[in-house]
């Protein structure tokens, strides 16, 4: 357990969540269309976005047909 400071209703116990999203990027499509969201997970707060990218990708490749030829990542 993480030491955090207690919000009003919640324990000491409380670890909330966060989403996860690997995006496509577009680069030469319409304007307002940049981002395609291809899959999301919603975790404990406590687990790395490190471990999900991998199963991400994997699970594109047999559902979508598709891997990507470069991954850039922001883990922060």
């Amino acid at each position: 357990m993480g030491g955090r400071t207690l919000k009003t209703g919640q324990s000491r116990w409380f670890v909330g969540y966060k989403k996860h999203t690997l995006r496509l990027w577009l680069p030469t499509t319409h304007p307002s269309v940049t981002w395609v969201p291809l899959v999301s997970w919603l975790t404990p707060a406590n687990v790395a976005e490190g471990g999900l990218l991998v199963p991400s990708l994997r699970w594109c490749q047999p559902r979508l047909g598709w891997w990507p030829g470069l991954v850039v990542a922001d883990l922060g």
